[in-house]
């Protein structure tokens, strides 16, 4: 997501933050993406962080302790 500065003021990171926090796995608000796999999906992480001033400010890690297959 790319914000304008002015979002700073209004706390929206701290708002996305505090629903990104409640997302998982037992009540499904979270779930497996089925059309790319973990390595897709962090080399384009990756690429994305190659842009000057990106930043991951949470997740980025693959989900432990389920059963998904990769």
């Amino acid at each position: 997501m790319f914000i304008h500065t002015n979002w700073h003021k209004h706390d929206i990171l701290g708002k996305l933050k505090a629903l990104a926090e409640r997302r998982n796995l037992k009540d499904l608000s979270i779930g497996p993406v089925l059309t790319w796999n973990n390595e897709r999906i962090k080399s384009h992480i990756d690429s994305l962080l190659e842009l000057e001033g990106a930043k991951i400010l949470w997740g980025g890690k693959s989900l432990t302790g389920h059963t998904i297959p990769p």
